[in-house]
C-alpha cells in the first residue's frame, strides 16, 4: 500500500501526523501500540536529540502545565555507541562521512575491492595486533563469525570435512551476555537470553566465572573437543564484573595448551572504554580471536568485525564468510575515522584517568551510604555501582536528578556508568552528586514506608 510522507528527517508528517507537533505521550503511546514489547522504556521521556554541552541528551516529557525539557548525561551511551561523546569527535567522524555521501561514495559488496578497504585494515590490524580482518555490523553477528571461525578452523585441523553429530563443544562463562542470535543466546547464560528461544545450540559447555578449579576441570575433560573458549575480560550486562588477577592469563594458558581458540569479546570494552585500547591489555593477553562492535562505528554507523591471527583467519575459504554490507566503504570510513580519533586524542588514557578519579568519588559516596552502596568496580570508564534497591528504579530516580545510566546485572541491583571517554571530571563529579541525591531520594521513601529495601 501507498504510504503518504512528506516533510524532512527532523520534521516527517506520515499519513497527516505532524511528528514534531506530536506530544511526547503521543510519540509514545504510537511506540506502544506499533513496537514489540522487548524494551523497558522509561516513563513519560522522550529523547529529542544531544544537549548543549558535550556527553548530554535533551530529553522531553509532558507534564500537567504542559512540557519540561532538561539537558541529561548520558551515562548510557547506548552500550559504548558512544566513546566519543557528542562534541568535536563525533562531529568529525560526522563530517567525513557526510563529505563521503556527498561525494557519491556507493555502498560496494566485497565480491569487488575499492579505495577505503585496504587503508581500514592497516589501522585495525596495527590497533589491534593482529593479523587478519573480517567486517561485519551488528554485535551478535561478530560474535556468530567468530565461532564460525573457531569452528570452521578446528574442523580443517583435525580433518573432519563434514559436521559431526556431537561436537565441537564452546566453552563461555556464567553471567556473561554474548547477543541474541541462536548461538549468542547459546553462548550467553542468563534466563532472560535462553528461556523459551529453543532448542538452543547444545554444544555450549559452561563454567562459573572467575573459578579456576572448575575451569581446569573443563579443559581437562573436553579440551581436545572443544573448538573455542569464549570470554568478555570484563562481563558488562553481567554487571560489569572483573575476573581475578591471572584468570584471563590462565585461560590464554589452558587455551594453547589444548589448541583451543580463544575469543575475546570486547564488543563493549573495546575502544578504550576500560582505560586501555583492549581491556584484555590489562593483563597482557593476547586472544587467537578478538570480537568488536559498538565505539567501533564512531557513534553514527553499526560497524564491528573480528580480527585474528594468520593461523586461525586462514581457514576462511571463498563463500564459507561473508555479509552484504560487510567492508562497505561507508562502513570502513567510520571505523578508520574512530580509530583516529581515540589515537589523536588518547582517550584510552583519559578513560583511565578519568575512571580512577570516578571510581574515588564513587567510593566516597559507599562510606556515605553503606545501607545502600554494595560494592563499587570498574576499570577506566566502565564502571558498576552495585546497590541493594532494585536498578529500575534507582535508575529513573538517578535520571530525575540528571544522568542516565542503564540497571544491569543477574539481580538488576547494579548501575552500569559508562560515560563518553569525553566527559570532563566536572562532569564526573555532577553524575556522583545526582547519585547522591538519588539515593538519598529512595532511602527517604524507603523509610516513609517502613522497608528495609
Amino acid at each position: 500500500m501507498k504510504v503518504k510522507i512528506t516533510g524532512s528527517w527532523d520534521d516527517f508528517e506520515v499519513e497527516g501526523i505532524n511528528f514534531k507537533a506530536l506530544s511526547p505521550s503521543g510519540h509514545k503511546k504510537i511506540i506502544e501500540e506499533g513496537a514489540p514489547h522487548n524494551y523497558s522504556p522509561i516513563s513519560g521521556w522522550i529523547v529529542l536529540g544531544t544537549g548543549d554541552d558535550d556527553c548530554t541528551l535533551k530529553i522531553k516529557r509532558d507534564t500537567a502545565d504542559g512540557e519540561e525539557v532538561k539537558d541529561v548525561l548520558d551515562f548510557q551511551t547506548m552500550y559504548s555507541v558512544h566513546n566519543f561523546g557528542y562534541g568535536l569527535s563525533h562531529m568529525a567522524i560526522s563530517q567525513e562521512i557526510k563529505d563521503a555521501l556527498e561525494n557519491d561514495v556507493p555502498a560496494i559488496p566485497r565480491a569487488i575491492d575499492h579505495l577505503w578497504h585496504a587503508p581500514t585494515l592497516v589501522a585495525v590490524k596495527k590497533f589491534t595486533g593482529m593479523d587478519r580482518v573480517i567486517m561485519k555490523s551488528g554485535g551478535a553477528e561478530a560474535v556468530e563469525t567468530a565461532c564460525n571461525i573457531a569452528s570452521q578452523f578446528w574442523h580443517q585441523k583435525n580433518g573432519y570435512k563434514k559436521n559431526l553429530k556431537n561436537g565441537p563443544f564452546f566453552g563461555a562463562l556464567n553471567e556473561c551476555f554474548h547477543g541474541r542470535t541462536r548461538h549468542a543466546r547459546s553462548l550467553s547464560s542468563s534466563s532472560s537470553s535462553r528461556d523459551g528461544f529453543g532448542p538452543l545450540i547444545s554444544s555450549v559447555l559452561h563454567v562459573p566465572f572467575g573459578d579456576i578449579v572448575s575451569l581446569k576441570q573443563l579443559f581437562a575433560t573436553m579440551g581436545k573437543l572443544m573448538a573455542g573458549f569464549i570470554a568478555e575480560p570484563i562481563q558488562g550486562e553481567g554487571g560489569v564484573n572483573i575476573p581475578p588477577s591471572g584468570y584471563l592469563k590462565q585461560v590464554r594458558e589452558l587455551c594453547t595448551e589444548y589448541g583451543v581458540v580463544l575469543i575475546l569479546d570486547e564488543i563493549q570494552t573495546g575502544f578504550g572504554r576500560t582505560g586501555t585500547d583492549w581491556a584484555c591489555e590489562f593483563e597482557g593477553v593476547k586472544p587467537d580471536l578478538l570480537v568488536a562492535g559498538k565505539a567501533a562505528g564512531g557513534g553514527i554507523l553499526p560497524v564491528s568485525f573480528v580480527a585474528g591471527t594468520e593461523e586461525i583467519m586462514a581457514c576462511i575459504k571463498p563463500g564459507t564468510e561473508g555479509a552484504t554490507w560487510s567492508a562497505a566503504p561507508i562502513q570502513c570510513i567510520a571505523l578508520i575515522c574512530a580509530i583516529r580519533e581515540l589515537c589523536d586524542n588518547d582517550l584510552s588514557n583519559e578513560s583511565r584517568r578519568k575512571g580512577e578519579r570516578f571510581i574515588n568519588f564513587l567510593n566516597y559516596l559507599k562510606t556515605l551510604f553503606p545501607e545502600s552502596i554494595v560494592d563499587v568496580r570498574g576499570r577506566g570508564l566502565f564502571v558498576g555501582v552495585e546497590t541493594i534497591h532494585d536498578g529500575k528504579k534507582l535508575s529513573r530516580a538517578l535520571l530525575e536528578e540528571g544522568v542516565w545510566a542503564k540497571e544491569t546485572g543477574e539481580t538488576g541491583k547494579t548501575l552500569r556508568f559508562s560515560p563518553p571517554l569525553t566527559i570532563t571530571e566536572e562532569q564526573l563529579f555532577e553524575a556522583a552528586q545526582a547519585l547522591k541525591r538519588a539515593l538519598r531520594r529512595l532511602e527517604a521513601e524507603n523509610a516513609q514506608y517502613g522497608l528495609n529495601i
